[in-house]
C-alpha cells in the first residue's frame, strides 16, 4: 500500500515549486515501511524547457538517507518528459 501527496504552486511566473511525501507499506523481508519527503524548485529556462533541482529524505527499515537532485524537464503539449539525476547520502 503507497500513499502519495503532491503539492505544486508557482513561486512567480517562471519558478515552480513541489513538494511531494510519500508513505508506503512493505514486508520486512521488502525492506519494511518506507517515508520520503522531497522538495523541488524549477525555472523555466525557455518554452517547454525547466530545470531544477531540490532534496528529499527517505526512512526506510531504520535508515535514513539524504538524495539531492536536479533535473530537467521538457514539455510538448499534454507530453511531459523528466530526467533526474540524484545523489544518495546515507
Amino acid at each position: 500500500l503507497w500513499h502519495v501527496l503532491n503539492l505544486t504552486g508557482d513561486l512567480d511566473k517562471d519558478t515552480r515549486l513541489t513538494i511531494d511525501a510519500t508513505h508506503r507499506w512493505r514486508e520486512e523481508a521488502h525492506g519494511d515501511e518506507q517515508q520520503t519527503l522531497r522538495f523541488t524548485i524549477e525555472q523555466t529556462m525557455a518554452d517547454g524547457v525547466r530545470i531544477g533541482g531540490g532534496a528529499g529524505v527517505f526512512e526506510a527499515g531504520g535508515l535514513t538517507e539524504l538524495r539531492p537532485h536536479q533535473q530537467v524537464v521538457l514539455t510538448k503539449g499534454r507530453f511531459e518528459l523528466r530526467t533526474r539525476l540524484e545523489e544518495r547520502f546515507f
